[in-house]
This record gives C-alpha cells, sequence and structure tokens, in this order.
C-alpha cells in the first residue's frame, strides 16, 4: 500500500470500523471520493490501539508489525497514530463550515443565519 491504495480486505475493515456498507467504501474508493490516505491512516490508528489493549506485545514490535501490513516506515506509523484528523463542525441550518469557537457559542449555527433571524 505504499502507493496508498486501498484494497478490498482494507476497504471491508474500514466498513466494519466506520459503519459504513461495503459497497458505499468501494464505490467512492472507485470514483476517487475517498481520501485514501485518511482511511489507511484510520486503520493503522484502530489496529495500533486494538493490538496495544491485548498487553501481549511492546510498543516497537506493534509499529514492526504494523509497518509491515501496510508497507509503510515506522515514522509513517507514528504520525498516524499521534495526529488525528481535526473534527469539523457545519452550520445546523445552511451547512457552511464553522470553526469550534462559533459552533459552541452560537449553538451550531453561523452568524450569517443568526443575522438572517433578526427581526428589526
Amino acid at each position: 500500500m505504499s502507493t496508498v491504495q486501498i484494497y478490498d480486505l482494507y476497504a471491508q475493515k474500514i466498513a466494519d470500523i466506520t459503519n459504513v456498507p461495503y459497497p458505499y467504501i468501494v464505490i467512492l474508493r472507485d470514483k476517487n471520493l475517498l481520501n485514501l490516505k485518511e482511511a489507511r491512516d484510520k486503520l493503522i490508528r484502530h489496529d495500533y490501539w486494538k493490538l496495544v489493549k491485548t498487553n501481549k506485545f511492546t510498543h516497537n514490535q506493534i509499529l514492526e508489525n504494523l509497518a509491515g501490513i501496510y508497507d509503510v516506515n515506522k515514522r509513517q506509523i507514528l504520525y498516524a497514530i499521534k495526529f488525528k484528523p481535526k473534527r469539523t463542525y457545519y452550520c445546523q441550518q445552511c451547512g457552511s463550515q464553522l470553526s469550534k469557537i462559533k459552533f459552541i457559542r452560537n449553538n451550531g449555527i453561523c452568524d450569517r443565519c443568526i443575522s438572517n433571524q433578526i427581526k428589526l
């Protein structure tokens, strides 16, 4: 997977992790709508923490194993484990993207939608 490809086995695993049906994952992958690097990183994070919870292997053994399975180096495995993608927030009325602060402050509504609700 050094060219970051999601094969059918990995697509099934992504479907199980994310609760998205397998055919949808395959369609998104085939139409290049799936961020393959993020999908691979999600698989790495999932497998890493699953192996850590068993308490049977050391940190280095887990890194070696995952580097062999996903055909990446240890540094990429560490990067995938430590850096999680930021959560994005969207306006509940118009769907525009918001910062976390505005989302919390305005109860999930953007400034434009709030200004449209003001009556003079």
